[in-house]
């Protein structure tokens, strides 16, 4: 006994059953039988053993495996459906597969089959102070957040988004914290951050990244880790879906 693999519902298909293998040794490899439609019982969903609707005898393939072909009558059951061949001669054959309806078979096999490749959105700017070419005020040496505006990723089903955190700080004391806040609605937004990075200043341009995934809102909080440096910054983000190739 073996799994077949899945079949879509009341669809014409070709499958490879086998191997068919001498009765004496179970080794030798039969490849001149006589399979005809009489011969290829099948049982749908558990249910009594009759020959297969297809009127085709199967056709040898190769090493003792046999090419069988099925139609959308006898694929028209959803559920298993098992196949059996007990030849003269030759061990039996069985084999069990699953019928999936025709919405169930494109999303469960068709796609997971399919080459799954990000489709990325434009780079934007979620905010920038002078330094960078916007006009947001530094962050200051308070210890305080300054956060962000939302990035969306529910409306336009994204996965995540890759956000770049580019900063310079006023001198090498403090480290600038960046939490990430997470919100179902891009308005009422956790009070504790489910992301945390802490990079020291070296009071030189710096820059550092973070992978924001599988939440439907977010925004940043930035802050000086204490009260002796300000941090010139600019966030970017590049939100991703996914796609069949």
């Amino acid at each position: 006994m073996a799994f077949g693999g899945y079949l879509e519902q009341s669809t014409a298909v070709d499958v490879l059953i086998g191997p068919f293998l001498d009765k004496d040794d179970g080794d030798t490899e039969e490849t001149a039988l006589t399979i005809s439609q009489g011969d290829i019982l099948l049982s749908k969903a558990g249910q009594t053993l009759t020959q297969k609707t297809d009127v085709t005898a199967a056709a040898h393939d190769a090493n003792g495996y046999y090419n069988c072909e099925l139609d959308a009558t006898d694929t028209n059951t959803l559920g298993t459906l098992t196949l059996i061949v007990h030849e003269s001669g030759a061990l039996a054959v069985r084999l069990d597969f699953m019928v999936l309806s025709s919405d169930n078979y494109t999303n469960f096999v068709e796609n997971n089959m399919a080459s799954i490749k990000k489709v990325f959105a434009t780079v934007a700017v979620l905010v920038e102070t002078a330094a960078y070419g916007g006009s947001a005020a530094v962050i200051a040496a308070d210890q305080k957040y300054d956060y962000t505006t939302s990035v969306n990723h529910e409306t336009n089903g994204y996965y995540g988004s890759h956000v770049t955190v580019e900063f310079r700080g006023s001198n090498s004391t403090d480290s600038l914290i960046v939490d990430v806040f997470a919100a179902l609605d891009g308005a009422t937004y956790d009070s504790e951050p489910f992301m945390h990075r802490e990079v020291k200043s070296t009071g030189k341009p710096q820059q550092f990244s973070l992978i924001v995934e599988d939440v439907a809102h977010f925004r940043l909080g930035l802050r000086s880790s204490d009260t002796n440096t300000t941090f010139e910054y600019q966030v970017t983000y590049q939100s991703w879906n996914e796609s069949s190739a």
